[in-house]
């Protein structure tokens, strides 16, 4: 596949599947949500810092959440690529409910193979295949505003590779 067509692709995946705008239900926690109240979480993925990248899309294979006795919780999916060259904003890639019995969560987002870049000059692809971004986290932090924002600093995450791509190596933080 020539660079055009699949930055095309690319983009033709990420029209149908993150529409900008898309109703999505707020998560329900604040101050006066009970101890023991299930709690629905928001997982949110963001790009920070993109210099001169207009987009940088990543689609995303899958996310897990599993609990620190190895349950395994639902992700309700929203978004299956997101645009890291969006600093204004995070992106909301699924909704998962934390139990209250739940001592502490891990978190696994996996990326697809293969991404897409655009900047003033060129674009070309992004080669996605190095591990998994993992957080671990006690369940007060995560539910405490409803939401976990993986950050990825994305003008010092994506090198350069001899083939003309680039490759991410995530450079990454979680906020809550």
């Amino acid at each position: 596949m020539t660079r055009i067509g699949f930055i095309s692709a690319t983009l033709v995946m990420a029209a149908a599947g993150c529409e900008r705008g898309a109703a999505t239900k707020k998560p329900s926690a604040g101050p006066d949500t009970p101890v023991d109240a299930t709690v629905r979480v928001a997982l949110r993925i963001a790009g920070t810092d993109s210099g001169a990248f207009r987009s940088v899309l990543v689609p995303i294979r899958a996310i897990t959440v599993t609990t620190s006795d190895g349950r395994r919780l639902a992700v309700q999916r929203t978004r299956s690529v997101v645009d890291l060259a969006t600093s204004d904003t995070s992106s909301v890639v699924g909704y998962v409910e934390v139990p209250a019995d739940v001592g502490a969560l891990r978190t696994t987002v996996v990326l697809d193979d293969w991404g897409g870049y655009e900047t003033a000059s060129e674009a070309g692809a992004i080669d996605l295949r190095g591990p998994p971004i993992a957080f671990d986290v006690a369940r007060e932090l995560m539910v405490a505003r409803a939401k976990a924002v993986v950050t990825i600093d994305v003008t010092r995450s994506l090198v350069a590779r001899s083939t003309g791509s680039l490759m991410l190596m995530p450079q990454s933080g979680v906020r809550f």
